[in-house]
């Protein structure tokens, strides 16, 4: 499978997922991760705050609410 490399606005993309980097409070507190939580929208913050905390390492899956992927 070929590796294309697009530069854009992750928050905009009509993609299947879109992976965060976040802290153990699934905060959106600066950067990627402030941008994605603006973008979704309140929702994503209140469902955060019921799948906390999150171990080092490991991932878990939200909703995308109002960003435009799957």
């Amino acid at each position: 499978m070929p590796i294309q490399i697009i530069r854009q606005d992750i928050t905009k993309m009509k993609v299947d997922a879109i992976i965060n980097t976040t802290n153990k409070k699934m905060i959106g507190y600066s950067g990627v991760d402030f941008a994605v939580h603006t973008a979704a929208g309140p929702e994503l913050d209140k469902y955060c705050s019921m799948i906390t905390p999150l171990s080092l390492g490991a991932a878990k899956i939200t909703p995308a609410f109002n960003l435009p992927c799957k």
